[in-house]
């Protein structure tokens, strides 16, 4: 029997809180979204490219890649959340609540990125 390593089980399942906002601490964008796959051991020179190509999927553009995400609005961190889980390209994505608390418009955006991951 093979023995169980949560590492392994951490690299498959993505979580995103109810209120995945609060889930933010890095100083900039980027590094929040670089967070979970360098911890995974992606090699440095492929952490940018993981971290820009979730950030497209959720519909964040270059010009936010040096804010603080701390500063954004509820919507913009509820998708820098997302994309900070989907960075890690995990095999399931397990949602709590996802549009909890986020405004109509962004109810729609979020819609379409977990139709994206679905893809």
């Amino acid at each position: 029997m093979k023995k169980f390593k949560p590492l392994n089980l951490r690299k498959k399942v993505g979580y995103l809180f109810q209120f995945s906002e609060n889930q933010l601490f890095s100083e900039t964008v980027l590094k929040e979204v670089s967070f979970g796959p360098k911890n995974f051991g992606v090699k440095e020179q492929e952490l940018k490219d993981v971290a820009i190509e979730a950030l497209k999927k959720v519909g964040i553009d270059e010009s936010f890649y040096e804010r603080s995400p701390i500063e954004l609005s509820g919507g913009e961190k509820r998708r820098i959340a997302i994309a900070s889980v989907l960075a890690s390209k995990p095999n399931i994505l397990i949602l709590d609540e996802p549009t909890a608390g986020v405004n109509p418009v962004y109810i729609d955006k979020i819609k379409d990125i977990i139709r994206i991951f679905l893809i």
